[in-house]
């Protein structure tokens, strides 16, 4: 292949023309100078070549994918060494649902039109094919638990999350449980499960969760938040947090019995950033109520603030670590209900067992993924997670052009490259040669 050039477009009193640059180095000036050749005007969308110029062979979306996949080197390594079979088409549908969280009957449209149809040519994608790789990886579930490796000083969460399942089985909805063991600190996913039931149960879910032969805290949402199910938690000798909600807060502002409660401000090392908390012990149970605030006080009355989040434990545990789990979880479950328009759509792929479990496995992988856009930045936080939707879309704009079996990226603004600094800096969107040979 030939020196890497660029596609550059230029509006010039409002029409658009498209140019092939290329950088070299000015030996005589000792400096890098950059060389122009006019390719032709845009009409709507398409470049409309000059006759001395050819026309490019294909366009390929390309920003986006090589980023998560230069984030995720080490995952899509060890899928290769770990899956002797789809190995590739596992790693395509794990990239397009984390970055397009699209039904799984639109992949072949985004890997049709992206790099990937260029690094992994001829998968088998199509929906005939779709069911038959989800049921090998459930075969595989061994391979795919040891993904990720556990160890010592690794913070183990359970992150419960919920869902309606759209297949009506007797005129009746099943509830899907999900069990996501993460690293807090590290943010990545060492293996995940699922229960179907007609109704929320705490006994499946402790069951659950004891089948991965770990320590772990189990994080819930506040719908499990009853005095049974906390009953059952600690005769089961489970190391929980349940998130409260509004009422809750009300119930335990009235069981403190009208105390005068402060909130203190403290430095959250995790979140990187202020946030006033208290907590309180009242019986074995620790309550921990938190608030985000811009106030220039060390302290505030508990009365005279809204928005508060609490989270009720058994563990004597910095308020740190309680303030991480239920963010985490929160995060996980928007990621997760962002996506639920999918099921409908992808249930036509469920046709057995192994298929549902399958489907739990390719969209942990692609939701760990994700997830490598924040392990090297800020920790999470709802406005994180739209700065990184946003980012996506700035980089799905990059794209890779064909032209008589050379590529060419097309230009990347500089502040485009600022913002992946944020991210990564390792992240280098001009090495596509490396990306390719994947």
């Amino acid at each position: 292949m030939s020196r890497s050039g660029q596609i550059e477009i230029k509006n010039i009193k409002n029409k658009y023309y498209a140019y092939y640059t290329l950088n070299i180095w000015d030996k005589r000036n000792k400096r890098e100078i950059k060389k122009t050749r006019y390719l032709g005007r845009l009409d709507n969308g398409n470049i409309v070549i000059n006759q001395k110029f050819v026309v490019p062979d294909r366009a390929l979306q390309y920003g986006d994918i090589a980023a998560i996949m230069t984030l995720n080197r080490q995952s899509l390594d060890k899928i290769d060494n770990i899956f002797d079979k789809y190995n590739n088409e596992i790693k395509a549908l794990a990239l397009i649902i984390a970055l397009y969280k699209s039904p799984l009957g639109y992949s072949r449209y985004y890997y049709k039109r992206s790099i990937l149809s260029l690094i992994w040519p001829r998968l088998k994608i199509m929906n005939n094919n779709i069911s038959y790789v989800l049921r090998y990886l459930s075969r595989r579930r061994d391979k795919f638990e040891n993904l990720m490796e556990i160890k010592e000083d690794m913070l183990l969460l359970h992150i419960e999350i919920s869902i309606i399942s759209q297949i009506e089985e007797k005129n009746e909805f099943n509830v899907v449980i999900l069990d996501i063991l993460i690293d807090a600190i590290s943010l990545n996913i060492i293996n995940s499960d699922y229960i179907t039931d007609k109704f929320y149960n705490i006994e499946k879910f402790i069951n659950m969760t004891r089948s991965v032969n770990n320590g772990g805290v189990l994080i819930l949402e506040s719908g499990f938040n009853t005095p049974k199910n906390i009953q059952k938690l600690m005769k089961n000798n489970i190391n929980f947090i349940i998130e409260g909600n509004e009422n809750d807060i009300i119930k335990i502002k009235n069981r403190f019995k009208m105390e005068k409660i402060i909130l203190y401000r403290d430095y959250n090392e995790l979140l990187k950033k202020s946030i006033f908390f208290s907590e309180k012990r009242i019986g074995k149970l620790l309550y921990y109520i938190f608030y985000e605030g811009n106030e220039d006080v060390d302290f505030i009355e508990f009365k005279k603030v809204r928005n508060l989040k609490m989270a009720i434990s058994n563990l004597d545990i910095n308020h740190n670590l309680i303030y991480q789990a239920i963010n985490l979880r929160n995060f996980i479950d928007r990621i997760v209900s962002y996506s639920k328009f999918r099921l409908y759509s992808d249930s036509v792929y469920w046709i057995d067992s192994r298929a549902i479990d399958g489907y739990v496995i390719i969209n942990t992988i692609a939701l760990n993924f994700y997830l490598s856009f924040f392990r090297h930045s800020t920790f999470i936080h709802p406005g994180r997670m739209s700065y990184i939707e946003s980012l996506l879309l700035e980089l799905s704009s990059v794209n890779a052009f064909i032209i008589k079996d050379d590529i060419y990226i097309s230009k990347i603004p500089g502040e485009l490259r600022r913002k992946m600094e944020t991210i990564d800096e390792s992240i280098n969107l001009d090495a596509y040669r490396e990306i390719i040979k994947r």
